[in-house]
């Protein structure tokens, strides 16, 4: 059970009596109301939250309007090196895997906010002269668990396209894990994978798990 403390002229989050700590942080609100909307919307929610998640409700709460103005200055930065828009510059095969599968998502994408993208041979190499207009406003419309949503995706995937494309329900958990991971996925076909590997693998599916969850409990 979570409730609000005032603490030193703060509000502190409790669950069942203590305070609650994500990273060796409590979790405090400079005004009660700040607190008690947090409170009410963890309450909602609480038998389906974990401590993770908790942390980005959190995360949410905390954004002011210069944050979510410097989170969609980030998102649309990684929009122009977004790993959908590149071709490998040694290996035909992963190119033919981008072309005839992928190709379309980025189309989706394209269509919709009136952009064209060119496919990148070099990783050196980023889109030009794109306007970004269209898609900065839809970002500009989604509430703050949306956008810690968007931003955490993209931030994991290098991908605003295949976040866009999962946010709005056009690939699914397993086809946005795959295709997000397709060329690792590939590279572990033709040649294996080594524990280290499998270490960051697991742990990759446990941060999509979590965000896949968040994105159930704010749709």
């Amino acid at each position: 059970m979570f409730s609000i403390e005032e603490k030193r002229n703060k509000f502190f989050l409790l669950q069942y009596g203590e305070e609650v700590t994500i990273n060796n942080k409590k979790l405090f609100f400079d005004h009660e109301e700040e607190g008690r909307n947090f409170l009410k919307k963890v309450q909602k929610h609480q038998t389906k939250i974990c401590f993770e998640i908790l942390g980005l409700f959190y995360f949410s709460s905390k954004l002011t309007n210069e944050n979510v103005k410097e989170i969609i200055k980030i998102i649309l930065e990684q929009l122009v090196f977004d790993n959908m828009l590149y071709l490998s510059s040694h290996d035909q095969e992963v190119n033919n895997i981008v072309i005839n599968n992928y190709k379309n998502l980025v189309k989706i994408f394209e269509t919709k906010f009136k952009l064209k993208f060119k496919l990148q041979e070099s990783s050196i190499g980023y889109q030009t002269n794109i306007m970004t207009r269209k898609f900065e406003t839809y970002l500009k419309n989604l509430d703050n668990d949306s956008i810690t949503l968007f931003y955490k995706l993209t931030k994991l995937t290098n991908s605003p396209i295949l976040t866009y494309l999962f946010y709005e329900k056009i690939l699914d958990d397993l086809k946005f894990f795959n295709v997000s991971n397709f060329e690792d996925k590939y590279n572990e076909k033709k040649w294996g994978i080594t524990d280290e590997k499998i270490k960051v693998k697991k742990d990759l599916k446990k941060t999509f798990k979590i965000l896949s969850n968040f994105f159930r409990l704010i749709i």
